[in-house]
């Protein structure tokens, strides 16, 4: 889990997540706009093509220092955790119409003065109007073309899922702060694991039980252990070799 504050205005990168879980993020201040490209059933690939994305490695846990260390030892390094990003963006302008902070500040006190929800449908309009904050860049009239786009407006207490393989990108209309997590569910799970088997190149001598296509929500604890036990030792023998 990680904390998530942004400042009036900020936004995050267009990316779509690492290990193709599904993502979650609760909003406990301020609103946030997001914005989904949802990729059609054929697959994600020629959307990330439209996006010219890029894998972008974590930075976490000194993971950098350990890349240059087997750079060096002339071994490829692997990194599991690389997400998809773009350096193209869905909040490229923004129309001078466009309430600030303070404005929705007010208009949240004018509506609790009056018992009205003139806030909440100023909101909902910015979220369902995209020449209000526009993506620019040519290439998203073909992105559109090719995948469903959707808006979704975030307020205190929602719970947002974010699926597998769907790029998104926020923007803070107001400041916020939010708790983002993963989650790895029997539905989840196939997919997981054959995105870490095809990153390490290990697919080919993966054992059975890392190439189911389902794994039964009501199997038990050690189920899920013996799974997870497996796929540990089958990277550390394939490391060896």
């Amino acid at each position: 889990d990680c904390v998530v504050m942004a400042g009036e205005g900020a936004t995050s990168t267009l990316h779509r997540d690492p290990f193709e879980w599904t993502g979650t993020s609760l909003c406990l201040e301020g609103t946030k706009l997001w914005r989904f490209l949802v990729p059609p059933p054929e697959g994600v690939e020629q959307l990330d093509d439209l996006l010219q994305s890029y894998r972008l490695p974590s930075m976490a846990w000194q993971q950098q220092q350990e890349q240059d260390d087997m750079e060096q030892n002339s071994r490829t390094p692997v990194s599991l955790s690389a997400g998809w990003q773009s350096d193209m963006s869905l909040f490229t302008q923004r129309c001078s119409s466009l309430p600030s902070a303070r404005a929705l500040s007010d208009m949240q006190q004018e509506d609790e003065d009056n018992h009205q929800n003139k806030r909440l449908d100023q909101l909902e309009s910015i979220a369902s109007d995209w020449t209000l904050l526009r993506p620019s860049d040519t290439n998203y009239e073909r992105a559109f073309q090719y995948c469903d786009c959707v808006s979704v407006l975030q307020k205190p207490g929602d719970l947002l899922l974010i699926p597998a393989h769907c790029w998104h990108q926020t923007y803070a209309l107001e400041p916020s702060l939010a708790i983002a997590s993963q989650l790895c569910t029997s539905k989840d799970a196939p997919r997981v694991i054959r995105h870490i088997l095809k990153t390490t190149g290990t697919m080919k001598t993966a054992p059975e039980i890392l190439l189911r296509d389902n794994y039964d929500s009501s199997s038990d604890e050690s189920g899920a252990d013996k799974v997870v036990a497996t796929l540990f030792e089958h990277l550390k023998q394939s490391i060896a070799a």
